[in-house]
């Protein structure tokens, strides 16, 4: 049976796996060693650094071959190349170990790709402005295809001379702590090791920023391997026109919406201040495109580049062509299910050029009309398409199980946090300072509950006087009076006569308004004896669901950004034009 076994042992095998603070005994090197003889595994060979763990001892430093990889002659014979890669560590004694079947490759040739961090030196500004050169009065867009792909070839150059690539940067100054690690161990300063290891730091943390550009690769790079000819075949087919003809009949029952005046609007000229905001709208860093230069680029200088890219585009625009140079377009495949296993499984979606994005559509040819996220999470009618925004319906989500702690009491659920959290109380007394993360993750929603429950008036002995909603007036739910008598954390209980099983007239008129103290006296009260019981506003039956949660976050959004008879004369304008039987 093919066996390998990777693992800290805390042993080594001979004296020169380490350094510093004298030699090993030789009785447990050899007794590992016979260990190793008798179960058939032989040390493998490795890349990197030779010793894998680092410490500090009294009396010095320390380095040790701690972590080796061994296999037996079955698993070789499997696999002949295997070898072990010993990665880089900066915040752990032990240095990591990649074990690799296959062998170890070399690195492949990169493309160009912009990156973020350039922005960070000038001398990234001074290449692109030395390498577009000035604006030219009537830019084509072949010109403007070559400025780009000239400030890629500077930019590479300036990277690799001047700049310095941050994984060189990093690999120098690794051998150069590796050397004063191996000069530490032998007695000398450890306060360069230290010195070595904050530059270090630095440096990755520009490597960092890096990763972001390389995960988008990746993702491009993956989509790549899918694209394969029976992919391509698939897709031929499906987009594959019939060639129908004969659409006279057809177009004779279609009834125009569109009138004289939303006509010339919509042909009007385009500008160049509608360019650049096309342009400034959109996500800075985005999965590689053809020209591998990212809306940021073009935001960033826009000053240098902003006339010849509005020349072009508008060029376009009017004459209704796409020129070669930027109808290039990279394809990748995303999975639609977990572990898809048909090409049906994959929705394909286009990697196109920033240039080419600009356009809303031209000619008879239908195009992406883009728009910030913000705007596609608004309901339909007010202009949005409808989408979930994750971040208020995680929270309408959370809501559901401070309603289930409110309602279903004998849950094991509401049991346990109640003995555990809120044994004297309910959950709207919890202090949000107690509990774990979970814990203190579900205590967001309680605000949602106060905002869009009421109480339904029992005994009154759960609800607060002044700070819950408990008024039968949709418009007027909680008590605005001034405190006079009662405190602040009173309970309804005091303004019920409980023999008689009615409110206690005096009290109520003497300390609220007049509008409150009648919507008071008009809350009908059960000749029994019953609890409050706490229904949600939003729903027929009384019970909160994630859907009406969710729309109360957008709602109280809405309204607090735009005034009530905007959005009224908004929702109706665009439930009309939702209405509207138009062509697909």
């Amino acid at each position: 049976m093919p066996w390998l076994c990777a693992k800290d042992f805390n042993k080594i095998l001979w004296s020169h796996e380490k350094l510093g603070l004298g030699p090993r005994r030789e009785t447990p090197m050899k007794a590992f060693r016979e260990v190793l003889y008798e179960l058939g595994l032989k040390d493998l060979r490795y890349v990197g650094r030779k010793f894998t763990w680092k410490g500090r001892r009294q009396g010095g430093f320390v380095l040790e071959c701690l972590d080796p990889a061994v296999a037996n002659n079955q698993w070789l014979s499997l696999n002949p190349g295997t070898r072990v890669q010993h990665l880089h560590s900066n915040s752990l004694d032990h240095q990591a170990i990649i074990v690799k079947p296959e062998g170890i490759s070399p690195n492949p040739r990169r493309t160009f790709k912009f990156k973020q961090i350039w922005l960070r030196d000038r001398g990234c500004s001074n290449t692109v402005n030395s390498a577009w050169g000035p604006s030219i009065l009537g830019a084509t867009m072949p010109m403007v295809a070559g400025k780009v792909q000239a400030c890629g070839v500077k930019l590479t150059e300036w990277n690799k001379n001047s700049f310095g690539s941050v994984r060189k940067m990093l690999e120098e100054k690794r051998k150069l702590q590796t050397r004063a690690e191996l000069d530490a161990a032998k007695g000398g300063d450890q306060l360069v090791v230290k010195s070595l290891q904050r530059e270090i730091n630095e440096i990755l943390d520009k490597e960092s920023q890096l990763w972001q550009h390389r995960s988008l690769a990746l993702f491009l790079k993956c989509g790549d391997r899918n694209t394969t000819y029976f992919h391509i075949e698939y897709y031929q087919s499906l987009f594959s026109s019939s060639s129908p003809s004969e659409f006279s009949d057809i177009l004779e029952k279609v009834q125009p919406s569109v009138t004289d005046s939303m006509t010339t609007m919509l042909l009007r000229d385009f500008n160049k201040k509608e360019v650049e905001i096309a342009i400034k709208q959109m996500k800075p860093i985005t999965a590689p495109d053809p020209d591998s230069m990212p809306p940021l680029f073009y935001q960033s200088f826009w000053n240098t580049v902003g006339d010849d890219v509005c020349s072009t585009i508008l060029d376009c625009l009017q004459s209704c062509k796409i020129p070669r140079e930027i109808n290039l377009t990279h394809i990748a495949l995303i999975p639609k299910v977990k572990s898809p296993e048909r090409i049906s499984e994959f929705r394909p979606i286009s990697l196109c050029s920033v240039i080419y994005k600009v356009w809303g559509h031209y000619g008879n040819q239908r195009k992406i009309h883009w728009s910030k996220w913000s705007m596609l999470c608004l309901p339909k009618d007010l202009g949005g398409m409808g989408f979930k925004e994750l971040k208020k319906f995680n929270d309408a989500m959370l809501t559901k199980q401070v309603w289930r702690l409110l309602e279903d009491k004998s849950s094991l659920f509401h049991r346990f946090f109640k003995a555990k959290i809120f044994p004297n109380g309910t959950i709207f007394y919890v202090k949000e300072d107690k509990g774990s993360f979970a814990w203190k993750s579900i205590l967001k929603g309680r605000e949602i509950i106060k905002n869009g429950a009421q109480w339904r008036v029992g005994n009154g002995e759960n609800i607060l006087i002044y700070k819950d909603c408990w008024l039968l007036d949709p418009q007027y739910t909680r008590i605005q009076s001034p405190l006079i008598f009662y405190g602040c954390d009173a309970q309804v209980l005091a303004l019920i006569d409980m023999e008689r099983r009615c409110w206690i007239d005096d009290a109520i008129d003497n300390n609220f308004l007049p509008l409150e103290a009648k919507l008071i006296k008009s809350i009908p009260l059960s000749l029994n004896v019953v609890e409050d019981k706490l229904y949600w506003r939003s729903n027929v039956d009384g019970i909160y669901s994630v859907k009406s949660g969710y729309r109360l976050l957008v709602d109280d959004e809405l309204s607090s950004n735009v005034g009530s008879s905007n959005l009224s004369l908004s929702k109706n304008a665009w439930k009309g034009l939702w209405k509207l039987r138009t062509p697909n």
